[in-house]
């Protein structure tokens, strides 16, 4: 087992650091810490709202846009007072252009008499000796896969049950086995119900 308390001669006479003490000072040391941080954090962001109420003001000196306070007002008007921007902002001066020429689009062509106009003719589907024989072999297959279901034991997720000899040996499977392997083989595997165990 290690040791970690730190030996000092025994001249010394007191041991600073015993178990106890040692706990003690880091502490001490971690609640001053903690004061000294939280001590910073408020004063910094008293100075961090200083300096922004003075960048504020330096950034925004009187413009044509500002409202100026009732005290440094020279008008000593109120404040609801709307004041009218500068006259530089309002006067622009822009260039006489050619006349803009007037674009006409042609009227859309729509028949005036609805009443004359004709349905397009539909033409029924004629199937052709190749959609037929594509559909019969469609069919067939369909038919082929139809027949391999051999309905038996586990047909529409119904459970098997074996009785007699059977089931005694399924039982002593089932103990050896942790499933029962008689009944699974006896199920088809061509059935309408898909089986679990193939996905």
């Amino acid at each position: 087992m290690i040791n970690y308390h730190l030996h000092l001669p025994k001249k010394m006479g007191v041991k600073l650091f015993y178990p106890r003490r040692r706990s003690f000072i880091f502490k001490v040391l971690a609640f001053c810490t903690f004061i000294g941080f939280v001590g910073l954090w408020f004063k910094n962001e008293d100075v961090a709202i200083e300096n922004e109420d003075i960048a504020l003001r330096k950034v925004h000196r009187e413009g044509p846009n500002d409202i100026l306070a009732l005290d440094k007002s020279k008008s000593n008007k109120l404040l609801t007072e709307v004041r009218e921007p500068d006259n530089q902002i309002i006067d622009i001066k822009v260039e006489n252009h050619a006349p803009v020429h007037e674009v006409r689009l042609p009227p859309p062509k729509v028949p005036h008499n609805l009443e004359n106009l004709k349905k397009p003719e539909s033409k029924p589907h004629i199937v052709s000796k190749e959609e037929k024989l594509e559909k019969l072999k469609a069919d067939r297959w369909f038919a082929e896969d139809e027949m391999k279901v051999v309905k038996g034991l586990g047909e529409m997720g119904k459970a098997v049950k074996l009785s007699g000899e059977e089931g005694r040996l399924a039982e002593e499977v089932m103990k050896k086995e942790a499933f029962n392997l008689i009944a699974s083989d006896k199920i088809s595997l061509n059935r309408s119900v898909p089986d679990s165990r193939d996905s």
